[in-house]
């Protein structure tokens, strides 16, 4: 497909049809929100709701259509405007056909994707990130913005400063790395590898009833549950660590913290009904 632009001023429908060869979207935005999901068609469907200051582009470029702003540029750009005070706001809707990946990145604005079957990445500065039943490899970066990951299918990696967390799904391996975000997590298969490491968060994570649990813990004055009971051993820095094999597997929990809690329960574990990724908000 050759490379094309398209200047968006306002709410417009853009169809591109499975011929074009379209494989990757990236979605790039400063304020409004961005909701992307699945459609049993080839190629992809764009619905631009709303568009308020700098006009957006809709580009492509070999198998990659962009969409967002002209003047910015992708290459470090979220980097460049966590601390600009720019008004721009656009609100997109996106259909995705099969095997069309999605990259998108944010300032404030929200981000939701949902029954995607290819790998998803996604970066924000302050906007809530959530996706639903999506399947693949997932990558979520917040500073401040929270994050749900529910009913994943797939490895699942998570990076934020302050934002909340909640992962959830069939995820064999699982990682955050965060600061003062608390942090949730369900994994549900029989056999998996967590990795949780922060400084001050309130961490949880929820196995199903029958998976059994090796679990460390490397923390400073953490204290340390599992099945409400404390498990932590001694005062001060130290290292605790719990085998409880059961029937159908086990899961495989490494947390590194400092001052935050831990705790680890046997139950069943939703994802929450929060706000998080919803694009009908002042974001």
């Amino acid at each position: 497909m050759a490379a094309t632009s398209r200047i968006v001023t306002g709410p417009e429908s853009i169809e591109i049809a499975g011929a074009d060869g379209v494989t990757e979207v990236r979605v790039q935005l400063i304020k409004g929100g961005a909701e992307v999901s699945s459609r049993a068609e080839p190629g992809l469907h764009i619905e631009i709701d709303e568009v308020d200051g700098a006009p957006l582009e809709v580009a492509t470029d070999g198998a990659r259509l962009t969409i967002g702003y002209p003047s910015i540029g992708w290459e470090g750009w979220l980097k460049r405007l966590t601390s600009f005070a720019a008004d721009d706001r656009a609100r997109v809707r996106i259909g995705v056909g099969p095997g069309i990946r999605v990259t998108a990145a944010t300032v404030a604005a929200a981000v939701s994707v949902s029954d995607v079957a290819e790998d998803l990445t996604v970066n924000s500065a302050s906007g809530p990130v959530r996706t639903e039943r999506t399947t693949g490899s997932v990558t979520v970066r917040t500073a401040s913005g929270p994050i749900v990951v529910g009913e994943h299918t797939g490895p699942a990696n998570v990076t934020t400063v302050t934002g909340t967390t909640f992962v959830g799904g069939a995820t064999p391996r699982l990682s955050v790395t965060t600061v003062s975000g608390d942090v949730a997590v369900s994994p549900t298969t029989p056999s998996s590898v967590v990795s949780v490491t922060g400084v001050s968060a309130a961490i949880t994570v929820t196995l199903p009833p029958d998976v059994g649990l090796d679990l460390s813990v490397h923390g400073v004055s953490a204290p340390v549950v599992v099945d409400g009971v404390d498990r932590r051993g001694g005062s001060g820095p130290s290292s605790t660590s719990v085998s409880e094999p059961r029937g159908a597997g086990t899961s495989f929990v490494k947390v590194s913290t400092v001052t935050g809690s831990v705790s680890v329960v046997h139950d069943r574990s939703d994802a929450p009904e929060g706000d998080a990724g919803q694009i009908d908000g002042a974001g």
